[in-house]
C-alpha cells in the first residue's frame, strides 16, 4: 500500500513539474526586473545579406530586430540596454534602461538596439519591468511575419516584412 501510494505522490509530481513551464506566460515571473525602460518602442525586422551590408550594422548574416524608443534623446548614438533569453522557440527580450554616449556631436534621435534573431524561433515576448508584449515571428521564403498578439508598449512597423529576392537573369 506503502509502495503504491508513494508511486501515485511521484506521478502527481512529476505531471505538475512537466506542466507548461515553456509556455510564455509563465516564463514572465521568472525574467521581470524592476528596472524598466521608460520608453515606449516601435519595432521593425530587418535581413542582413551579403548583398546589402550597409543596411545595418551586423557582423554576419541573419535576421535582426531593430529595437527603437518613442522617446528623442540629445544624440543619435543612445542606446537601449537589453537582455536576451532563449527559451526553446521564444526570445525573450527584456528592455531595461538607456545607456547614454560619453561624447557625442551627433543630432537627436531615439535610443535603438538591434537584437539578432535566432533560427526556429516562432515567437518573441518583451518584458519592460511587469509589463510583457508577445509577437509571433513566422519565416516564409518570400517574406517575414511578424504578428502582434498583445502588445501595450510595442509597436511594429509593419505586419508583413519582404525579402529580398535574388533575380535570375
Amino acid at each position: 500500500m506503502k509502495g503504491h501510494f508513494l508511486w501515485i505522490w511521484a506521478t502527481v509530481l512529476m505531471l505538475f513539474s512537466a506542466c507548461s513551464k515553456e509556455d510564455s506566460e509563465n516564463l514572465f515571473p521568472d525574467y521581470a526586473s524592476v528596472q524598466a525602460l521608460s520608453s515606449d518602442v516601435t519595432l521593425s525586422l530587418l535581413e542582413q545579406t551579403n548583398t546589402d551590408a550597409d543596411t545595418i550594422q551586423a557582423e554576419e548574416e541573419g535576421l535582426y530586430l531593430y529595437i527603437e524608443t518613442l522617446e528623442i534623446y540629445p544624440y543619435s548614438n543612445y542606446g537601449i540596454l537589453r537582455s536576451t533569453f532563449q527559451i526553446n522557440d521564444t526570445l525573450l527580450i527584456r528592455l531595461e534602461d538607456i545607456v547614454k554616449p560619453s561624447v557625442s556631436l551627433s543630432p537627436a534621435a531615439p535610443a535603438s538596439t538591434t537584437v539578432r534573431i535566432p533560427e526556429n524561433l516562432r515567437h518573441i515576448m518583451f518584458l519592460k519591468g511587469r509589463e510583457t508584449d508577445h509577437f509571433d515571428l513566422a519565416i516564409e521564403n518570400d517574406a517575414f511575419i511578424l504578428q502582434p498578439i498583445h502588445t501595450s508598449f510595442t509597436s511594429s512597423e509593419h505586419i508583413i516584412y519582404l525579402r529580398e529576392t535574388e533575380t535570375g537573369e
